[in-house]
């Protein structure tokens, strides 16, 4: 049996996570499965049940070449078994970027950008060095290739720094330059040194480690250009002489980037979450640049009993095994953010709690891929927003689904799209004629968009035009980006009101359950639910209460509408839902509290007088008190899977 997840942690921007599970025994309780979990972008593993040790990879990012003309080294390497982890803990998981590559622009030189560290547990690689310029190269996990120019070689630099407990190492050192010509040296690579550049070519860059049988198809057969393998952090070429005919070094086994060849040209970029290292550029009169490091990846693998629960807190995306018929779960949307107070009254509303799906004994498909994607929490309203205004109120929270086969839309929701619209990084800003509403949690398409990208967060925008996060960076020139909602969706809270500082009072804004309302007579927010004025669908959560005096109301919430304030006290959150899923009964999806000269009361994650608890979908609460100050910050949402086979 195989099961599949893919994903990326919307609280930072981005996880990509795989696992893949093989079944083994017969049927019954004595049943195992093994797990084999990738992360692509920085995320949180919970560690199930029963598990005490688990195998793993462990890849840096590259370093950049440089554009005049050393080749980056690879990510640090490292793989084992045996480590010890502790049921129940979340670890946090970095996965590190790979460095830029050197940039120039009026005959100017730049070393590249050194890779980031991935990071599990005890377990650390460290990131490529940069290559070098007019320069040596950089050091890290593997050393960048060394430059050359005016007649001058320059060093490769040392690989496996800070070295790691022998006999093991991380990395090799890169390659030096060719004083003839000026060739740049290859970077390092995971398994041998970068080659030294020749009057001719530039220096290949170091072959790459040989990944764990668990990690194949991840990596790369060779180059960055190569097809799938199971070689990781190959180091960069080093780029050709600019005025000879010479060649550029290749990049290493396992995703590293070649170099430039005469007499011009950029270098290659080392392969996504391979920890390749860029190649070094080639450099003319003019700008051209080195090739940007790949991005590391960490794998785990590890074996668990049948009908495990699986708890996620990032995207993901899920392929059923052989065996498997019928799955629980609950996806719950992430909280709505708080509303600030002002000088003229302490008012604001409490954030609404995110939506709230539950189900048991849901067919699902063997062979089938299902995606699940968890919000973040909304942001509070800041004191620079003003207030008055819902544009001004807390940011609703991200949403939370699971789609795929048997999982019809529900909400059905209309595509929406952009038509002068970007994406820089991981900032999209939408643009142009817009039609209909961007949600967080869409999948983007548009000509040149990364399959896969999604909107992982609200910026400026909150619907329209203006910019939100998405999971995979890329650059996308302006054009028609469209956005599409499929699945089961856990709609994110809304936001609650801020304090206006007059006699008018502003509404809470809309969202699985309503945000809050500002006193004196503001009205919440719709919640999710047939017949409701926001989106009349499945009952998600309830309307956010209406002020009747002046303080703020609190926050719908997944089991119970928000309450209006109570003289000077702000209202208390609407209540959230009971599950026991996991085998223990948690409360989540709960409203914030209302700020009023104190806040009201908060139950299932909500925040009262501080932010919605993480992964519960609680709303964050209104700012109380006679001190201006932020609202506070919904709590993230989570999904969680338990297999019934």
């Amino acid at each position: 049996m195989v099961c599949l997840w893919r994903g990326s942690n919307l609280m930072a921007g981005a996880l990509s996570a795989m696992i893949a599970a093989a079944f083994s025994g017969g049927g019954g309780g004595g049943s195992t499965y093994t797990i084999v979990q990738t992360f692509t972008a920085t995320s949180t593993w919970t560690c199930p049940a029963g598990v005490t040790e688990v195998e793993y990879l462990v890849v840096a990012g590259g370093g950049g070449g440089a554009n005049l003309f050393g080749g980056g080294g690879a990510g640090g390497f490292r793989t084992g078994s045996g480590l010890a982890v502790t049921a129940g803990t979340a670890y946090t998981i970095t996965v590190g970027g790979g460095g830029n590559g050197g940039q120039t622009s009026s005959d100017t030189s730049s070393n590249g950008s050194p890779g980031s560290n991935s990071v599990f547990s005890t377990i650390t690689s460290n990131g490529g060095g940069g290559g070098g310029a007019e320069s040596n190269g950089v050091s890290g996990g593997s050393g960048g290739g060394g430059g050359a120019w005016g007649g001058i070689a320059y060093s490769g630099a040392a690989g496996n720094t800070p070295a790691i407990p022998a006999p093991a190492v991380q990395g090799y050192a890169g390659g030096n330059g060719s004083s003839s010509n000026g060739c740049g040296g290859g970077g390092g690579g995971a398994s041998a040194v970068g080659a030294n550049a020749t009057s001719s070519a530039g220096g290949n860059g170091g072959a790459g480690g040989l990944g764990p049988t668990f990690a194949y198809g991840f990596g790369k057969s060779g180059g960055s250009t190569s097809g799938a393998g199971n070689y990781f952090a190959g180091g960069g070429g080093g780029g050709g002489y600019i005025g000879a005919f010479t060649t550029a070094g290749t990049g290493g086994s396992g995703g590293g980037g070649a170099g430039a060849p005469s007499p011009s040209g950029n270098g290659v970029a080392g392969a996504s979450n391979t920890g390749g290292g860029g190649g070094g550029g080639t450099r003319t009169y003019q700008s051209v640049a080195g090739g940007n490091g790949g991005s590391g990846i960490v794998i785990l693998k590890y074996t668990v009993a049948s009908q495990t629960v699986f708890t996620f807190k990032g995207t993901t995306t899920w392929k059923c095994p052989a065996g498997v018929t019928s799955v629980d779960y609950l996806v719950v949307g992430g909280g709505g953010g708080g509303g600030k107070n002002c000088t003229g009254g302490d008012r604001s509303g409490g954030g609404g709690g995110g939506g709230y799906r539950i189900a048991s004994g849901v067919s699902v498909t063997a062979g089938a891929d299902y995606t699940i994607i968890v919000g973040g929490g909304g942001a509070g309203a800041t004191l620079s927003g003003g207030g008055g205004s819902t544009a001004n109120n807390g940011t609703r929270g991200g949403n939370s689904s699971i789609s795929g086969t048997g999982f019809s839309n529900d909400p059905a929701i209309s595509n929406a799209s952009g038509t002068a619209s970007s994406i820089s990084g991981t900032t999209l800003t939408v643009g142009g004629t817009v039609t209909n509403t961007f949600y967080a949690g869409m999948a983007l398409s548009g000509t040149g968009v990364t399959t896969g990208t999604i909107i992982t967060a609200y910026g400026t925008g909150t619907g329209g035009a203006g910019t939100y996060t998405v999971n995979v960076s890329q650059t996308v020139s302006s054009t028609t980006i469209t956005g599409s909602l499929s699945g089961v969706n856990a709609f994110g809270g809304g936001g609650g009101a801020s304090c206006s500082g007059s006699a008018s009072s502003t509404n809470g804004s809309s969202g699985a359950s309503g945000g809050g309302s500002e006193g004196p007579s503001g009205g919440g927010g719709s919640g999710i639910y047939p017949g409701s004025s926001f989106i009349s669908a499945t009952r998600q959560g309830y309307d956010g209460g209406s002020s009747n005096a002046y303080s703020g109301a609190g926050g719908g919430g997944s089991g119970g509408a928000g309450a209006a304030n109570s003289g000077s006290v702000g209202g208390n959150g609407g209540l959230g839902t009971t599950s026991s899923i996991t085998g223990t009964a948690v409360d989540r999806g709960g409203g914030g509290a209302g700020g009023g000269s104190t806040n009201g009361t908060a139950t299932g994650g909500g925040g009262s007088g501080i932010d919605g608890t993480a992964n519960t979908g609680g709303g964050g609460s209104g700012r109380a008190g006679p001190v201006m100050n932020n609202g506070f910050t919904g709590g993230s949402g989570i999904v969680i899977i338990k297999i019934n086979q």
